[in-house]
């Protein structure tokens, strides 16, 4: 990094940092990310119903047994027979059960829990199926193969009605992060248009250009509304783990450590494309009542493919628009760290659409800086960037 573009970037994390707002902002969002992650886990304590359907001819030992893990894990359940295997699944599908013993042999349930995730369901399909393996045990062969059945503790398989999918604290981790990355990308990318425009407006880019160039201008806002944009997000990471840790939240469980990286890499790269964006919008005008308008065509994509990714929490597999969206460079960076949260992406589809995006953000700031540079220091009507980019104005 060159000298000028470090000094613009110090210069620019102080009077953020230095800012009431900014620190105020910091406190605010902390907070509600404590009330969103405490609030639900203060509600664990409430008991649970779950539904447990047993097949082939339940006896009433069988049944007793298994309404007598109510008491053990602290749970409600509702014991019903079923015809037949097939009904089960049908029951599970139409979420009329939770889970359903098929005798001895299997565990039928919507989606198999994965092997790291917690709370009462896993816990309550373990039980169901060691007790359903005992019953039979000791109908077979009477009471005193109750202790060998105990020592060889051999668990029911377990078989999913259905493809395993994305337990539902993926989900809401990375809804979470994606609901960070929106906000951010939006407020700082904000940051900067204003940044660019109070300069513009007030004439004090045309004594900094006396010293420095155009782009090494731009380039030191750009990284240093970055830099504050990593250190508050990062506040907010480490409150929001420490907080899941101190409730017992599960919102943070069963999140693979990739995704938190990919979704950390993501904003990296999403952040480049809009803060270049931002800063070119931004010389285009040349008062603040303008700023928003110029920029409200960079706000589209943002927001389409944040109303694309809450479609997806409780979803299936994306629509093919999702999926064209999650390779576009201006919606990639909101909408793949969603897709691959949940499961429905790779991490080599990841990096693909990764790959485009900075290429693109690689064409952005080539074309960013040539449009500051062309449009900072015009003053009098907004301009147009179809009229920047001409060569007439080039040569004017």
């Amino acid at each position: 990094m060159s000298s000028p573009v470090w000094l613009v970037a110090r210069r620019e994390i102080r009077e953020r940092v230095r800012a009431r707002s900014f620190r105020i902002g910091t406190v605010v969002s902390a907070l509600i990310v404590v009330a969103v992650i405490a609030i639900p886990a203060s509600r664990k304590g409430h008991i649970s119903t779950y539904r447990v359907g047993v097949v082939d001819a339940p006896t009433a030992a069988t049944v007793g047994e298994i309404q007598r893990l109510a008491g053990t894990l602290h749970v409600h359940l509702v014991v019903r027979a079923v015809a037949s295997a097939d009904d089960a699944r049908a029951l599970i599908r139409q979420k009329q059960l939770d889970v359903a013993a098929v005798g001895a042999r299997e565990l039928l349930v919507k989606e198999p829990p994965a092997p790291e995730d917690a709370g009462k369901k896993p816990q309550l399909i373990n039980a169901v199926g060691l007790t359903v393996r005992l019953q039979a045990l000791v109908a077979r062969l009477g009471p005193a193969a109750l202790e060998t059945a105990v020592a060889l503790r051999q668990p029911v398989p377990v078989h999913g009605v259905e493809k395993p999918a994305a337990s539902a604290g993926q989900r809401l981790t990375a809804f979470f992060g994606v609901l960070i990355l929106f906000i951010f990308l939006q407020q700082y990318g904000t940051w900067v248009l204003n940044g660019v425009v109070e300069e513009k407006s007030s004439r004090v880019v045309e004594v900094l250009l006396a010293a420095i160039t155009p782009r090494q201008l731009v380039a030191g806002k750009v990284i240093g509304v970055g830099a504050v944009a990593l250190f508050q997000g990062f506040t907010l990471v480490v409150v929001a783990l420490v907080t899941a840790r101190a409730v017992g939240s599960e919102l943070l469980h069963g999140a693979a450590q990739g995704n938190i990286v990919w979704t950390f890499a993501w904003f990296i790269v999403g952040y480049a494309f809009y803060s270049w964006a931002y800063a070119a919008v931004g010389s285009l005008v040349n008062r603040q009542s303008d700023a928003q308008n110029a920029a409200f065509p960079l706000m589209v994509p943002l927001l389409v493919g944040y109303i694309t990714t809450t479609s997806l929490i409780g979803a299936g597999d994306p629509s093919p628009f999702a999926r064209v969206l999650s390779f576009f460079p201006a919606t990639a960076p909101v909408v793949m760290p969603m897709i691959l949260g949940i499961g429905k992406a790779t991490a080599w589809q990841s990096a693909i659409a990764m790959a485009i995006t900075i290429a693109a953000v690689f064409v952005l700031i080539r074309v960013a800086g040539m449009v500051y540079a062309r449009a900072v220091l015009h003053t009098g009507r907004r301009l147009k960037l179809s009229e920047v980019l001409s060569k007439d104005f080039a040569s004017a």
